[in-house]
């Protein structure tokens, strides 16, 4: 009975060990796409002089907004999973 419980333990704090590496790697993930996106966005405006253009809608801005958009998408995954995990 104390050998299943050991065992029962061991996989609960190895699965636990796994989630919280696969959530450092989601928010590191998470946090390069943004400064992606944000480079992006730094390198159009340093040579047009502006942060959006409807002319190359479909050039630089496409490319920031998916950039942006995944990397927020994956912090608030992983911060919502790891709230819901303390609880």
């Amino acid at each position: 009975m104390i050998k299943v419980k050991k065992v029962a333990m061991y996989k609960t704090y190895k699965t636990t060990i796994r989630s919280e590496r696969e959530m450092k790697k989601t928010k590191a993930i998470g946090v390069s796409l943004i400064m992606i996106g944000l480079i992006i966005m730094l390198h159009h405006y340093i040579f047009s002089r502006r942060i959006a253009d409807i002319n190359d809608i479909l050039h630089h801005e496409f490319f920031e907004a998916v950039f942006l958009t995944a990397g927020l998408t994956l912090l608030i995954s992983a911060y919502a999973k790891q709230r819901s995990e303390t609880k």
